[in-house]
């Protein structure tokens, strides 16, 4: 089997593609030429911060991260939208989409029995 020409990691900054940015720095998997983070550019602030620092550690490892904004919406449906209405074809009203949307609080974390939603 032949090895592959360019290797590409898509970045989305959560556990998993970061779970493999930093394996590859650390040399137990091989390395990425190039990680690429499509931003919707309205991730929470938190992902921001993950994605900096991951950038700054697959850089110090010799691998490349591209950060492009691809898609940046200005509204989003309401709760009364109709079923099967997209965000970019819904005819229903929308409302503007907040740019800098609070952090969640204990993301991830619940009592004893209880689901995280």
């Amino acid at each position: 089997m032949s090895q592959p020409r360019l290797r590409v990691l898509s970045l989305g900054a959560g556990l998993q593609s970061s779970a493999i940015v930093l394996l590859a720095a650390g040399g137990e998997i091989a390395p990425f030429d190039v990680a690429v983070f499509a931003d919707t550019g309205w991730e929470p602030h938190s992902v921001y911060r993950q994605l900096d620092r991951l950038t700054g550690i697959a850089a110090a490892a010799g691998m490349q991260v591209v950060h492009e904004v691809v898609l940046r919406p200005r509204t989003r449906r309401t709760p009364g939208d109709a079923p099967g209405c997209g965000p970019f074809t819904c005819p229903h009203p929308t409302e503007p989409v907040d740019p800098d949307p609070p952090e969640p609080a204990d993301v991830g974390t619940a009592a004893a029995g209880r689901e995280v939603a």
